[in-house]
């Protein structure tokens, strides 16, 4: 009997090293993840950066082409029409490249909720996985106990029921109780 407490023993031991283990991968899968989408901002981040530039670098042509064009045709640009035609161009295309802007900062911080949600999760499975651990460890250890002192399984596997020597119990698991025969 003892060599079955000890086997009982070493595969509950087994069984909550592997739990814990699980949670402890499920935590480093996440915090990878998590760094990937910190990555992933960081880059949206340096795009917005980017396109800020390129939109201003665009706006500044555009207007000095409108400039040539009302100066080659003859028009004052310094007053009436072509100015308030360059101005509200000018804001158009200022609102425009703020627009992309909140954009890309919207989904870079989407980004990083997404990585702290991310990696909390992966934190909430690595407790899982301790406390699944413990957990086996505990009814493990009882069930070797109850093993050791001869009642081990009695309802559960339908053998003798401890102190009876003439009845036995079948375990009924639709009605959760114990049935005794003789």
């Amino acid at each position: 009997m003892g060599a079955f407490l000890g086997l009982a023993a070493a595969g509950t031991g087994l069984k909550a090293f592997g739990q814990y283990q699980a949670g402890r991968q499920q935590q480093a899968m996440a915090d990878y993840n998590a760094r990937l989408l910190d990555q992933r901002a960081v880059a949206t981040e340096q795009a917005m950066r980017v396109e800020t530039e390129m939109g201003h670098e665009q706006a500044r042509r555009l207007k000095a082409q409108q400039r040539a064009a009302y100066s080659a045709s003859g028009a004052e640009i310094t007053s009436g029409t072509p100015l308030l035609v360059m101005a509200e161009q000018s804001a158009i295309m200022e609102r425009d490249i703020l627009q992309q802007r909140r954009n890309r900062m919207i989904e870079a911080q989407q980004l990083r909720s997404e990585a702290a949600m991310t990696q909390y999760g992966g934190q909430m499975q690595k407790r899982a996985g301790t406390l699944g651990a413990f957990s086996t460890i505990l009814g493990g250890a009882g069930k070797i106990g109850l093993a050791s002192m001869g009642g081990g399984g009695a309802g559960a596997s339908g053998g003798k029921i401890a102190g009876d020597t003439s009845t036995y119990g079948m375990f009924n698991p639709q009605m959760n109780t114990i049935a005794s025969y003789r």
